[in-house]
């Protein structure tokens, strides 16, 4: 089956969100004080950019937050830090958003942003006050983000960077939501190019025809595996993100002056 992915999500699929890395203040090696470059074994995650009631915000899953917090109880204090180059910090001031009444608590953490955050990194953000719902007959999704078992580190004459592609993945959506919800999609093996999709949680589900696209839901877990010699399932879990869900989300964050 194939779907339709409209022409901006498939020139740069991850134009809207950017990799974060758990990464410490003190240098692994010299063991000094300083602000440490993130590197292939630190753990990492996906933070997907919305802007709307003229506020910016960064979206991402509270376990990818708690894996920071965690981090900081082992006492040596720890940020998160984007993987483009490790200047820029994201401070932990998410929250999670309340959960609809008898629903499991939101894998959900956002926070408000500088207006010039994502557009410092070379992102852009997705104006969900502009963007279209779904549609009601909505049948597949197209997950995106950065899995952190790919990142490499590459040499360079006066230090190193880290190379860390983008996997995107379409798979079929066999219900209508209330607020998790599962891609799943059964493929030739050797058409899979990721063995493990963890490190895209908090990277955004876009809905899309040959036209127009909008999001629909977070990341939140994915991966792979072999059902049959030559077919493989693979699966990505979400929860929903509707561009009227976010606005609820917004509502309970107190404005930053900036």
């Amino acid at each position: 089956m194939t779907f339709p992915v409209c022409d901006v999500l498939e020139e740069n699929p991850a134009r809207f969100c950017a990799a974060l890395a758990v990464v410490p203040t003190v240098d692994d090696q010299s063991r000094i004080p300083q602000f440490s470059q993130p590197s292939e074994a630190h753990r990492s995650g996906t933070m997907t950019f919305v802007r709307s009631g003229g506020r910016s915000f960064g979206i991402t899953c509270l376990h990818v937050v708690e894996t920071l917090r965690n981090a900081n109880k082992s006492g040596q204090h720890y940020l998160l830090r984007t993987m483009l180059n490790g200047f820029y910090v994201v401070h932990d001031r998410f929250i999670q958003p309340l959960q609809p009444l008898g629903s499991p608590p939101l894998d959900i953490a956002i926070r408000e942003l500088h207006p010039d955050f994502a557009k410092s990194l070379g992102k852009e953000e997705l104006h969900i006050d502009d963007m279209s719902e779904a549609p009601g007959d909505i049948s597949f999704g197209y997950a995106v983000g950065f899995p952190e078992n790919l990142k490499r580190r590459l040499e360079e004459d006066h230090g190193y960077r880290i190379s860390m592609p983008q996997c995107t993945v379409l798979a079929e959506i066999n219900r209508q939501p209330n607020q998790r919800f599962a891609l799943y999609s059964q493929v030739h093996r050797e058409s899979v190019a990721y063995e493990q999709f963890s490190g895209m949680s908090g990277g955004p589900i876009f809905w899309s025809d040959d036209h127009k696209f909008g999001i629909y839901g977070i990341v939140y877990e994915g991966g792979v595996q072999a059902s049959t010699e030559d077919k493989a399932d693979i699966y990505v879990f979400g929860e929903l993100a509707t561009p009227d869900t976010i606005r609820s989300w917004i509502k309970e964050i107190p404005a930053l002056k900036f």
